[in-house]
């Protein structure tokens, strides 16, 4: 077998060509193999010179009386033999350069992987570079066991002979809030619709399931309200049973309801389960001010499945001028110890600066300088919406 001939240079050209392959392992697992690997790669350095000397000194050792016996008939060897034993490759020396060229593939291999992980977007929000021409549009879902609602952002492609309502009722069709750890609650068990671009109507059947009291048909009216407000400028929606001006909701009877946004909501932390994606879920109380909501947000909300999404042990001073927050991190804070921890706290500190009418975030003093995109040398715009699926 010929020795190979690739340069280093075209070994790595010719790698960089070959197709992309999808690597379905989770990248922090991915990131763990690569550095305990460069570690023992680090271990084994000092040895291998070490064994390769003791080798070559007894390989001396025993041809030294071959050469002295041999001397004599060496010297007549002809030089037209001597030439192709030369240039000759032995297996040893082919399987050596095989195993090189395979090293430096997976070298090459590993920073690739290292250089991705550099790159890994860990946030969950919606952000404006995302959206182009988009259309975003916020579904309110109850968890598994409906006791808070949690917003879903999606976007959708903008259609100039559809309205916005159009497009969120075609688009519930489609939610997957099972697969997110959250309850299969859509579509609407009715016809939402607008009547002008202030007011809302949600018309039912005679035998519709908001009559018979459960616990995720009771939230019906908040829910809708919440999702009007998420996308409109809705300002009421009345309730229509075959047509007919009114509803029935197990022992509540009304016609129409106002919406109302309430922000100033803190965002807390929300894991339905340990292979789901994490959730940044807003409180139901609204606070007084952006620090007293940055304080409720270091300790778990009642129900102990939205938990803290601040540290206790992070300490920082606001200031406030016009729409741009600065948070100064002070010193002896302790951060969280992983990367999606940290970038979840930033998220939800940035969404609950969004749910006071904050446009911009400055973050200074951070444990590092980015982080999932996030250039904290730079004043960060807020989301435009969370949860984005």
């Amino acid at each position: 077998m010929k020795k190979s001939e690739w340069s280093d240079k075209q070994l790595e050209n010719l790698l960089r060509q070959m197709p992309n392959i999808k690597d379905h392992r989770d990248p922090r697992d991915i990131y763990q193999n690569i550095s305990s690997k460069l570690n023992n790669e680090k271990r084994r350095s000092w040895l291998m010179p070490g064994v390769a000397t003791v080798a070559a000194a007894l390989v001396f050792l025993m041809i030294i009386p071959g050469i002295w016996s041999q001397q004599d008939s060496m010297q007549e060897m002809s030089l037209d033999k001597a030439a192709p034993e030369h240039l000759e490759q032995s297996p040893q020396q082919d399987s050596q350069g095989g195993a090189v060229e395979k090293k430096a593939a997976d070298q090459l291999q590993d920073t690739h992987s290292l250089n991705k992980m550099d790159m890994i977007d860990l946030r969950t929000a919606l952000y404006s570079n995302e959206v182009g021409n988009n259309q975003v549009l916020t579904y309110w879902v109850p968890d598994t066991q409906a006791t808070f609602l949690v917003p879903i952002s999606i976007l959708s492609e903008q259609d100039e002979n559809a309205n916005w309502i159009d497009s969120f009722n075609k688009h519930m069709e489609n939610l997957n809030e099972e697969a997110w750890g959250l309850s299969d609650y859509y579509p609407l068990k009715g016809d939402l619709s607008l009547d002008s671009p202030t007011t809302a109507i949600f018309n039912v059947a005679a035998d519709h399931p908001y009559a018979q009291g459960s616990n995720n048909e009771l939230g019906m009216v908040e829910i809708l309200i919440r999702n009007l407000a998420s996308n409109s400028q809705v300002e009421k929606i009345q309730f229509k049973t075959n047509g007919t001006l009114g509803i029935s909701t197990g022992n509540d009877q009304f016609k129409e309801k106002q919406v109302v946004f309430t922000g100033k909501k803190a965002y807390f932390l929300y894991r339905p389960d340990a292979d789901k994606m994490p959730l940044l879920v807003p409180s139901e109380d609204s606070f007084s001010d952006i620090k007293q909501a940055f304080e409720a947000m270091k300790q778990n909300l009642a129900d102990k499945q939205r938990v803290k999404s601040i540290p206790e042990t992070v300490q920082y001073e606001l200031t406030q001028e016009g729409d741009q927050l600065t948070v100064n991190f002070l010193d002896g804070s302790v951060f969280a110890d992983s990367d999606e921890s940290l970038s979840l706290m930033v998220e939800a500190m940035m969404l609950t600066a969004k749910d006071f009418g904050i446009k911009a975030v400055k973050f200074n003093n951070m444990p590092v300088f980015e982080l999932s995109g996030m250039d904290f040398s730079q004043v960060l715009e807020v989301p435009v919406a969370p949860n984005k699926r």
